[in-house]
C-alpha cells in the first residue's frame, strides 16, 4: 500500500510526499520522503502534509507513522514533534549519516507506552489509560 500526496499552493505544485507500508512493522506506514521548496517554506504548509498523511494512514487502518530525518534538519524535527510525533532512536547511514528515527503512534495507549519507555509518562498514567480500555 503507498500514498503519494501532490501539494499544491495558489495552483502551484510546491511539495509533494510519499510512503508506504513498513515492510518491517507491517502494521506501520513509512513515510519516505517530503520536499516543499524553498520559496514556500515557513507557511505551515508541511505541517498540512504532514497531517494530511496522518489522516489518511488512520484511515487506511494504520497503527503508527514511522520516518527518519537528518540529525541537522531541525524545521522538520520541530514540526513533527509539535505533530505528536515522538523520536523512538538513531541510525548511522553510511549514506545520510546520523538520522533521527521518529514515529506518531495513532493509538494513545501505545504512544504513552512508547512515553513511559522514554521517562516521559509515570505508570500511573499506563496504569489508568489501560483500565479504561
Amino acid at each position: 500500500m503507498q500514498i503519494k500526496l501532490a501539494l499544491l499552493h495558489d495552483g502551484l505544485l510546491v511539495g509533494w510526499s510519499y510512503g508506504w507500508q513498513d515492510s518491517v512493522h507491517a502494521g506501520d506506514f513509512y513515510m519516505a520522503g517530503s520536499l516543499v521548496l524553498p520559496a514556500h517554506r515557513k507557511l505551515g504548509l508541511y505541517s498540512a502534509l504532514v497531517r494530511k498523511i496522518l489522516e489518511l494512514s488512520l484511515a487506511e487502518g494504520f497503527s503508527a507513522v514511522r520516518s527518519r530525518h537528518s540529525c541537522v534538519n531541525n524545521s522538520v524535527l520541530i514540526a513533527k514533534l509539535k505533530l505528536g510525533f515522538i523520536i523512538h532512536g538513531f541510525e548511522q547511514d553510511e549514506v545520510m549519516g546520523t538520522l533521527v528515527k521518529m514515529i506518531f503512534h495513532h493509538n494513545e495507549l501505545r504512544k504513552k507506552s512508547a512515553l513511559f519507555r522514554a521517562g516521559k509518562v509515570g505508570e500511573r498514567e499506563i496504569l489508568e489509560q489501560l483500565t479504561r480500555a
